[in-house]
Parts: structure tokens; C-alpha cells; sequence
């Protein structure tokens, strides 16, 4: 069957202003009934980012949570 991975970026950081998950990639995959695939994901500088209240692109400090599905 058709199946998508997506990849999702979530700052845990308390007093920031983003997203609570923000989708930075995906992948339409197709499977046969049983079979299992490795899916991988290239995350650049940009994909970490956020972007401040003047539209300037930052990367804030501490954890990133990536969820993968």
C-alpha cells in the first residue's frame, strides 16, 4: 500500500513562540503487505530554525524533539 513518513520539528524551549510541531519533510513510500523500509530524512540548519517577531531566522537554544510517523 501507499504509506507517508513525515518528520516533524518541536521546541521544547518555554518562552519561545513556535509551532507545536512544524512538518519539514515527507515521503510518499509504497510497501507490500509485511515489507519494511528504511526512510531517511536530511534536516538542514534552516529546518532548526525559527524565525523571530522582525522575520530574522535564529536558532534558539535547547532541546529539539523530532518525531518521526
Amino acid at each position: 500500500g501507499e504509506e507517508v513518513a513525515q518528520v516533524y520539528v518541536t521546541h521544547t524551549g518555554k518562552e519561545l513562540h513556535a509551532p507545536v510541531r512544524a512538518l519539514k519533510g515527507f515521503q510518499r513510500i509504497f510497501l507490500k503487505a509485511g515489507e519494511t523500509r528504511i526512510v531517511k530524512f536530511n534536516l538542514a540548519p534552516p529546518d532548526l530554525s525559527l524565525v523571530d517577531e522582525n522575520g530574522q531566522s535564529y536558532q534558539p537554544s535547547g532541546n529539539i524533539l523530532l518525531s518521526v510517523g
